[in-house]
């Protein structure tokens, strides 16, 4: 947009940074470092010692951090939400209430940053979208008040279980921690297999949506129960099939 280069940053095999690799990824020309946990599309957590790795490297390279804390509400296994602005001022969150307000078609979100950034932020805004419906505003105002119900969370991860526990001898499979999306490795060309799964039904993102992810599909199990049994179906029959 302004000129910038995006140096795309490979993760481990259990789609976690690597801060060693980050490290000397970093340059002098470093601005801005983006993070995303809970993470689209591999649902991986970034744990409070990750984040503080980030942020040290942020700190030395005077850049500054942009946060996507979207799916914060949607972590399963007992891994703290952890927010690099809990140690950095040069943190830029962005959240919305599309995911733990059910509010996705509303289209409301929002960011939280040091004030040169907002001011510069709110310039660009007013040009292009203005604002959001004053009813929605209001509505959304009262849904931040609300926490996500622990009943809501159960079901999620209710849903990943059976989808996991469906599959697992279908696919290579890394455990997802939260958000709610499981990245599974496929053994052709997703985009190939995308649409073999689209022919049965099936509706999934390739990998190659997320970068060079040649072999790799997002599902998502924020779905009916019932809806999750036929995507199992298809799933496991897909591979047969192949």
């Amino acid at each position: 947009m302004v000129g910038g280069k995006c140096v795309i940053l490979k993760t481990n095999t259990d789609f976690q940074p690597d801060i060693s690799l980050l490290r000397k990824s970093v340059t002098s020309k470093t601005k801005l470092i983006i993070v995303n946990s809970p993470n689209n599309p591999t649902g991986a957590v970034y744990n409070s010692e990750m984040m503080k790795g980030i942020v040290r490297v942020a700190k030395k390279a005077g850049a500054y951090i942009l946060s996507d804390e979207i799916y914060h509400d949607f972590i399963y296994d007992k891994i703290p939400h952890y927010s690099p602005a809990e140690k950095y001022g040069k943190t830029i969150i962005v959240d919305g209430l599309a995911k733990s307000k059910g509010m996705s078609g509303w289209r409301i979100g929002f960011v939280a940053g040091p004030k040169k950034i907002i001011d510069a932020v709110e310039k660009l805004q007013q040009f292009t979208s203005v604002c959001a419906p004053a009813p929605f505003q209001y509505a959304a105002v009262v849904a931040l008040t609300e926490s996500l119900d622990p009943n809501i969370l159960n079901q999620y991860r209710r849903k990943r279980e059976v989808l996991i526990d469906g599959i697992k001898d279908s696919y290579q499979i890394v455990i997802p921690a939260g958000a709610f999306y499981l990245y599974l490795k496929t053994s052709i060309p997703a985009d190939k297999f995308t649409m073999i799964l689209a022919k049965k039904g099936l509706a999934v993102v390739p990998g190659s949506a997320f970068g060079n992810y040649k072999n790799f599909i997002r599902i998502s199990y924020a779905i009916s129960d019932k809806e999750i049994e036929k995507m199992i179906d298809i799933l496991n029959n897909a591979v047969k099939e192949k």
